[in-house]
């Protein structure tokens, strides 16, 4: 097992300009009028928290989100209705409602879309589905490396797929450039220069989550002390630290996040961003697919500095959190968590465990009685590898 390697700093509070601002979000009304809308569960893991030394664990469990495996319909469906909802505007000069981009108004009036995106598996699939539920094609490119249960998801939301020979980076560069050749819109959760508008609202779509965490949470004492999240470009992480820095203060919570040391892309760049001596991406060996990024998005980065602690960690933690998950103590309920939908309770474990990161559990004051909120952020995308990890 390779050692986890980390950062912290001191948050510089430019994001925690009105704590106590109200909990609702944009993107809440818009995600109430999607087909089999329904917040997904908080579970408390009162056994887990009691092994790990714990004041309280809660886990928000996006594996049933829309039927499909993962949190990314939150953001893709967002994103695609605020880009068709602009064009709507442009050719009409009115507001486009979501009742009437559901029911197809926008294409009747705009014509057929075909959207793109380059993926890993869960954004893809979710741009596929958002496409097809609203009358409009999509055209998905994926690296060569991705499992083949992850390509019969994304065909089966009647998508095109094509493969691209290279990592998750060389789909986004091939998106981008088939995108212009095909005249293809592309609806991408990482940034690049001169592209930045679709992300930033398909981040502000991840924030539906967060609104569900704190009405389920109404009559306890919130937010809780930390939050740990996975982080792959940082869209999601990013969406969450604006979210908890806006609600709250720039101290409350203490916020984690966690990458592979495979690709640690997001500490990297926070780093050189400070200034200091970056650690390498890494080699872009890690089970963590969802996770596995070589390039943070440039538009996430100023939210993501907002956060206290870095870590990049080995695969080992997140094996044994999907194990831990599966195999529940009494009380708990059972959780399918995916390679990278565990990656928030592997960083904790890791946290707790390695001696090398003691520093970390005394600056975020992580013991007895804290209370940590972690995201299961898919489930098992890939099911025969799920099985030979919780089974083994």
């Amino acid at each position: 097992m390779r050692p986890s390697r980390f950062w912290m700093h001191s948050p510089d509070p430019i994001l925690a300009t009105n704590p106590g601002c109200r909990t609702d979000c944009a993107a809440r009304p818009f995600h109430r009028h999607l087909p089999g809308y329904r917040a997904t569960p908080l579970h408390r893991l009162r056994g887990l928290a009691r092994r790990l030394g714990l004041g309280g664990l809660a886990l928000k469990d996006e594996s049933k989100r829309f039927g499909l495996n993962a949190f990314k319909s939150l953001g893709a469906s967002y994103g695609i209705y605020r880009y068709v909802a602009a064009r709507w505007r442009e050719s009409t000069g009115t507001a486009l409602s979501p009742s009437a981009f559901l029911e197809g108004k926008a294409t009747e009036k705009l014509g057929r879309m075909t959207f793109c995106t380059a993926t890993d598996g869960n954004h893809g699939r979710a741009v596929a589905w958002t496409a097809r539920i609203t009358g409009n094609d999509a055209v998905i490119f994926v690296p060569e490396c991705m499992v083949e249960e992850r390509r019969r998801h994304i065909e089966h939301e009647n998508a095109e797929m094509v493969i691209v020979p290279g990592d998750y980076d060389a789909a986004v560069e091939t998106a981008a450039v088939e995108a212009k050749r095909r005249n293809l819109h592309v609806i991408s959760d990482t940034s690049w220069p001169g592209y930045e508008q679709i992300p930033a609202w398909i981040a502000e779509g991840y924030e539906t989550m967060f609104v569900e965490i704190a009405e389920a949470t109404e009559d306890e004492r919130f937010p809780p002390d930390v939050v740990l999240l996975q982080c792959g470009v940082g869209a999601f992480p990013a969406s969450a630290v604006t979210w908890f820095r806006r609600r709250y203060s720039i101290d409350s919570p203490k916020i984690v996040i966690v990458e592979p040391l495979g690709a640690a892309c997001v500490l990297a760049a926070v780093m050189a961003r400070a200034g200091e001596t970056p650690i390498d991406v890494g080699d872009g060996r890690t089970i963590m697919a969802g996770l596995n990024c070589g390039t943070a998005s440039r538009i996430a980065l100023p939210a993501l500095c907002q956060a206290d602690a870095f870590l990049a960690i080995d695969d080992h933690y997140t094996r044994k959190a999907m194990r831990t998950l599966y195999h529940s103590l009494p009380g708990d309920p059972q959780v399918i968590s995916g390679e990278s939908g565990a990656a928030g309770l592997a960083g904790l474990m890791a946290i707790l465990e390695e001696a090398a990161l003691a520093p970390v559990r005394t600056a975020l004051s992580i013991g007895t009685g804290a209370r940590v909120l972690v995201v299961n952020t898919e489930g098992d995308t890939d099911p025969r590898h799920f099985r030979e990890i919780v089974l083994d």
